[in-house]
C-alpha cells in the first residue's frame, strides 16, 4: 500500500512539474514575442527620429544658405526649402489629414500651400523662419506610417517652425 501512495504522489508531482514547465515555456514564448515586438518598435522609432532630424537639418541649412545669399524673396526661399524637403521625403512620407487618413502623394504645390518662409534683416541682425502652417482648417500634415504590426507615425505637425538668427 505504501508503494501505491508513493507512486501516486510521484505521478502527481510529475504532473504538477509538467504543468509548471508548460506555463514556463508559454511565458518564455510570450516574452520572446514581446521582445521581438519591442525591437521592431524601437527600429521604427529610430527611423522616425532620423527623418525628423534630417528635416530639421535640411530646413536649417536652406535658411542659412538664403541668409548668406541675402535672398529676401519669400517665394524663392519657400520654394528652395520645399524643393529640398520634397526631394528628401519623396518616398518616405505623404500628405494626410491629422488622423493619418486620406493619403495623397507629396508634391511641391502641396508643400507651398501648407508652409511659409521669410527672411528679415533689422539693424544688422538677420532672422529667418520656416513654418508648416497647414490649410485654413489646420487639418493637413505630412506623415508616414513606420512599422508593420507595431506602428509609429512620423509627422510634420501643424505649427512646426524652425528659426535661424544671425
Amino acid at each position: 500500500m505504501k508503494g501505491f501512495f508513493s507512486t501516486i504522489f510521484v505521478i502527481a508531482t510529475l504532473l504538477i512539474l509538467l504543468t509548471f514547465n508548460g506555463v514556463l515555456l508559454n511565458t518564455t514564448n510570450q516574452l520572446d514575442s514581446l521582445e521581438n515586438d519591442l525591437m521592431i518598435l524601437e527600429n521604427a522609432s529610430m527611423k522616425r527620429v532620423v527623418i525628423e532630424n534630417n528635416i530639421d537639418r535640411i530646413i536649417q541649412l536652406e535658411l542659412e544658405e538664403q541668409m548668406n545669399e541675402e535672398n529676401f524673396n519669400l517665394i524663392l526661399i519657400q520654394t528652395e526649402i520645399n524643393s529640398s524637403l520634397l526631394k528628401y521625403l519623396q518616398n518616405k512620407a505623404s500628405a494626410t489629414n491629422i488622423f493619418f487618413e486620406n493619403k495623397i502623394p507629396l508634391n511641391l504645390e502641396y508643400l507651398m500651400l501648407n508652409s511659409s518662409a521669410y527672411l528679415l534683416e533689422i539693424k544688422g541682425i538677420k532672422y529667418a523662419e520656416y513654418s508648416y502652417t497647414s490649410l485654413p482648417f489646420m487639418d493637413t500634415i505630412v506623415s508616414s506610417k513606420l512599422g508593420k504590426d507595431s506602428i509609429i507615425y512620423f509627422k510634420i505637425p501643424v505649427g512646426y517652425t524652425i528659426q535661424v538668427i544671425r
